[in-house]
């Protein structure tokens, strides 16, 4: 009996191991945890719930990495207006993250991901040194190390050859648009107004349904199942629910920081009126002095 166990149980065994990947992720052990994603060679096909999981796990780097780069910027200015500008560094790039993540279709949050890390992180290299000087190394060195890291996950899915059309197209994106500095919530759909001409022989790969069908993920029919859509809905619900309550202290903070710059433009316009109002009496009580004098004297 002891020795039909011991065989039951390293066949078993065998069957689990030879299974690959795919049972593991039929069984729900497949999910992605929270460590640094690599791009290895020759991996098989991400799932969908794989892929949603690996751009939720990039989200929280995302906005761990860049909140901790604008406290550090913080720290070291006592300006309004720049501990407001560095406020919304965080809030609006860290809250389209978040939303990206969650998005319905894990293929389109990818490239919408890939948009936004290497759109904004164009902004800050351009912006950040203007405004921030020497200390704006803290952000861009951070902005490096996502950008190789949303790489790595794309890496995943889309050849390097395809990753670079898609990292041509933000820059062309950048050309066409030089001014725009608020680029949080610019997507990979906006892409389709630009000017064709301007991209050559890449037009076809620069459609959407062309980069989208060079995506390579399996498994397609679990986002179509009734059972799994409702778990899906649920791990979204839960996984915004649990970040939400840092955005609205994000939010709280920034209308505070906006609050004290306003007040104190206006304390310094009523300081400087009440300045100007002293001198003009200062200078008519000299004047109305001098003009005793002179009339004392002919009297």
């Amino acid at each position: 009996m002891r020795s039909f166990f011991c065989r039951s149980c390293f066949f078993l065994m065998l069957l689990t191991l030879s299974a690959g990947p795919a049972a593991h992720a039929a069984l729900g052990l497949a999910l992605p945890g929270t460590q640094k994603v690599a791009a290895p060679e020759n991996q098989a096909p991400l799932s969908y719930s794989q892929l949603r999981g690996f751009l939720m796990d990039f989200a929280d780097r995302y906005m761990q990495m860049v909140g901790q780069a604008a406290d550090t910027l913080q720290r070291e200015s006592q300006d309004p207006d720049t501990r407001t500008a560095i406020q919304s560094i965080k809030l609006f790039p860290c809250s389209a993250a978040f939303s990206i993540a969650i998005d319905a279709s894990p293929r389109m949050a990818l490239l919408n991901m890939e948009v936004l890390v290497h759109l904004q992180g164009g902004v800050w290299k351009e912006e950040a040194p203007k405004r921030f000087g020497e200390k704006a190394v803290f952000l861009l060195k951070v902005q490096d190390e996502l950008e190789k890291d949303i790489d790595a996950i794309a890496l995943k899915v889309l050849t390097p050859e395809q990753l670079g059309e898609l990292k041509t197209l933000v820059d062309e994106w950048r050309k066409e648009h030089p001014d725009q500095r608020y680029v949080s919530y610019i997507r990979f759909s906006d892409f389709s107004s630009m000017n064709p001409r301007r991209h050559g022989k890449s037009t076809s790969l620069f459609s959407i349904a062309g980069l989208l069908s060079a995506l390579q993920v399996v498994n397609m029919d679990e986002a179509t199942r009734s059972v799994d859509q409702a778990r899906m809905v649920a791990e979204r619900t839960i996984y915004l629910s649990q970040r939400i309550p840092t955005l609205l202290r994000w939010q709280t903070e920034m209308l505070f920081y906006g609050l004290v710059r306003d007040a104190t433009r206006e304390c310094h316009t009523l300081i400087w009126d009440w300045v100007k109002a002293c001198l003009v009496i200062v200078f008519s009580v000299f004047v109305l002095t001098l003009l005793h004098k002179a009339i004392s004297r002919r009297l």
